[in-house]
């Protein structure tokens, strides 16, 4: 035999807020770690060397027919070396620099951040191209 149960209309009310209040709760919890997870994956991918070498790569391209006067893997390198964790740190100490009309060999051989991966001489010093600098000391 069945059991009728009766309910007045703001018994129905009150459990059905209840109900949709606790789907908001989990809804929100669910939200939470995925937010925590999106923002992990996400310093993860900031903090990839590679990642931000192609990324500082990207911005400060050669002219035409200009080239970089490193390779990427040497930049890796530059930034694993250093430690470096983000872009901003990278634009900050190990930075690209395209030569400009007016540049000259000399003067980057004499300043901070001499790069011993690039050639500084007439021949392989062109305007357009990209060289690899540093705030910090040699690179090498």
């Amino acid at each position: 035999m069945k059991k009728v149960v009766r309910l007045t209309e703001s018994d129905l009310t009150r459990m059905v807020r209840r109900v949709l209040l606790e789907t908001e709760k989990e809804v929100e919890e669910q939200k939470g770690i995925g937010t925590k997870i999106r923002k992990g994956i996400e310093n993860v991918v900031q903090s990839n060397p590679v990642l931000i070498a192609q990324k500082l790569m990207d911005e400060t391209k050669p002219s035409p027919g200009g080239k970089y006067c490193f390779t990427k893997e040497q930049y890796i390198d530059q930034i694993r070396g250093r430690e470096i964790k983000s872009a901003d740190a990278a634009r900050e100490h190990i930075f690209l620099y395209r030569i400009q009309q007016g540049d000259t060999p000399g003067e980057f051989k004499r300043s901070a951040g001499y790069n011993k991966l690039c050639k500084y001489d007439a021949k392989n010093f062109r305007k357009g191209d990209v060289i690899m600098r540093s705030k910090l000391n040699e690179l090498t």
